[in-house]
């Protein structure tokens, strides 16, 4: 056969398959203004970002269409700002000068099952709030650490990379491929 011909059904057949994730093209966060939410950004269809809401603020979220919301927060539960609305409410207690992989793996683990589209936040929407959607930037829509780290420390979001350098290590000397194997075998084991 002659090689253009193979060439062009090459060609015609990558166009036909799937992204690994249908999120996996998006470049960078992009701004959503949400009334009472600050620092809220769009990273994909199925997740958002902010800082904390208030009690407006979670009811302009249910309006936009989020379905859940993960709190990162140590200290603050959101029932009471929520109260009135059907937002689907999680917690993982994180402390910004002390994540860990494992945590990343549970905040990843709840994303994943949690009812779309959710909203991660903690009391800025920076830094707990960042090292989570970096580590589902590079897990989920296989963006690679370098490029998650960028985003990370991007000034949009008002990361304290002086305070929490940690963050940025955390991403650096984390094993990603031995990450996403373990959470393959975790998110299949809660299918089951």
């Amino acid at each position: 056969m002659p090689l253009k011909p193979v060439l062009l059904m090459l060609f015609l057949l990558a166009g036909c398959m799937p992204p690994i994730h249908a999120d996996a093209k998006i470049a960078a966060a992009v701004p959503v203004s949400v009334k009472n939410v600050n620092n809220c950004y769009k990273l994909s269809r199925e997740l958002y970002r902010s800082a904390q809401p208030d009690d407006d603020g979670f009811k302009a979220l249910e309006k936009q269409g989020i379905k859940s919301v993960l709190n990162l927060r140590e200290y603050h539960r959101d029932d009471n700002e929520a109260q009135g609305t059907s937002l689907n409410l999680y917690r993982i207690r994180l402390a910004a000068g002390k994540v860990t992989a494992q945590d990343l793996m549970e905040c990843l683990l709840l994303i994943d099952k949690a009812p779309k589209p959710i909203l991660v936040h903690c009391w800025h929407g920076s830094d707990r709030t960042g090292i989570v959607c970096a580590a589902y930037r590079i897990v989920i829509q296989g963006w690679s650490p370098e490029k998650a780290e960028e985003e990370l420390k991007d000034e949009r979001f008002g990361h304290h990379k002086s305070y929490y350098s940690n963050l940025s290590e955390l991403l650096r000397t984390t094993d990603w491929q031995e990450f996403k194997s373990a959470f393959r075998k975790r998110k299949a084991a809660q299918a089951s």
